[in-house]
């Protein structure tokens, strides 16, 4: 079974006929697969630090938005004097200009981890929350210490993604890199959010494990009764056997 169950009701289990213990555990394990639904963990499991969460779908829609990516060419010249002309439209608050620019760029050369992580900075501003995820995706996989492509993300996952947790990562591996205090005080909120989340999923395992408490003790109950019954049956056919006439004296 995925976790260790108290002595008291491995005691019962055991004492149950081999097709009643086999229900049982059936039970439980079925238990734990929906706290594994509900997001809870069945064991003593640590929290996943792996990005694994990347594409799963979260309440904020795709936009259907999409920006161009690389494909070919090396012209490196013509990538920086299009990196800075982004920059300067950016900095100008010309956020289509920069995305323009950005765009020529991820085009002129093979893009860097710093300009998918610019260009998804400009992406967040210009509500396309899907696409800017995706640039910093793409970003980290270049290079997985970007602070500025993990802040990135993890903004949007806390502010428009509605994805707290995989915020918490990432803005946690953000702070590590590169601190700021304005990440420190999203932390904050965040960290609060997973400790409600744990007091959650421990009170729905206590409530849990105490129905199974219960069903174990009323499965026990109803074999003592059925046992006690067929000794009281039996008992009564004994008797009535030996009043019978003819029946055996003593």
């Amino acid at each position: 079974m995925p976790t260790s169950l108290p002595t008291d009701i491995n005691e019962i289990i055991d004492s149950l006929g081999e097709s009643e213990s086999q229900r049982v555990k059936e039970y439980i394990a079925s238990l734990h697969t929906e706290i594994e639904k509900l997001g809870g963990s069945s064991g003593d499991e640590t929290m996943d630090t792996d990005d694994d969460k990347e594409d799963e779908e979260t309440s904020t829609p795709d936009d259907g938005f999409s920006v161009p990516q690389y494909e070919s060419g090396e012209d490196y010249e013509k990538q920086s004097d299009l990196k800075a002309k982004a920059a300067d439209a950016k900095n100008s608050g010309n956020l289509d200009e920069a995305l323009e620019s950005y765009n020529e760029a991820v085009l002129a050369a093979p893009p860097s981890a710093l300009l998918y992580a610019n260009r998804s900075i400009v992406l967040e501003k210009l509500g396309h929350y899907k696409a800017a995820e995706l640039d910093c995706k793409f970003a980290l996989e270049q290079n997985p210490d970007s602070a500025k492509a993990l802040k990135t993300r993890g903004k949007l996952r806390f502010m428009h993604l509605n994805d707290w947790e995989g915020a918490l990562r990432d803005l946690g591996q953000a702070q590590q890199i590169d601190f700021d205090p304005e990440i420190a005080d999203i932390l904050k909120e965040l960290s609060k959010k997973r400790i409600e989340k744990e007091k959650e999923e421990a009170q729905e395992r206590i409530q849990k494990e105490e129905k199974l408490r219960k069903k174990v003790e009323d499965i026990k109950r109803a074999r003592e009764e059925a046992k006690r019954e067929e000794e009281e049956a039996a008992a009564a056919r004994a008797a009535s056997m030996g009043g019978m006439p003819g029946g055996m004296g003593g």
